[in-house]
Order: structure tokens, then sequence, then C-alpha cells
């Protein structure tokens, strides 16, 4: 689990994510030309679920 902002204009409900993992740290928007380099990696899409933020109830301290 890990959580994403999300806008206020955001809807509750399900949403489609794709998730692209990729040996490049600043790939571009596609392999082509000119676009950024695309590195190798994977595309994966996911359905979640965007919902109101509610309070967990715990604390967490961390301390150096």
């Amino acid at each position: 689990d890990f959580n994403v902002p999300v806008p206020g204009a955001a809807v509750e409900g399900k949403m489609a994510a794709r998730v692209r993992l990729t040996s490049v740290a600043a790939p571009g928007s596609s392999g082509e030309s000119g676009s950024g380099e695309s590195g190798s990696g994977e595309v994966e899409d996911y359905q979640v679920l965007v919902c109101a933020p509610r309070p967990c109830g715990k604390t967490f301290v961390t301390q150096n």
C-alpha cells in the first residue's frame, strides 16, 4: 500500500492508474526520438480506489 497526493477536484470512486518502472531516472513520455530515453522496464495498469482522507488515529515520532 502507498499513498499518492490526489488533486482537490478529484471525485471518489474507482479509477485507472498506469505505473511505469524503468531503468532510466528521467524517462520521456515515449520511446520516440527527441522525447527522452525510455530505458528498459515495464508498464502495468491497475484499478485504484480514490477515497476521502480519514484520520488513522496513530502518531509516529522518529528520533535521530
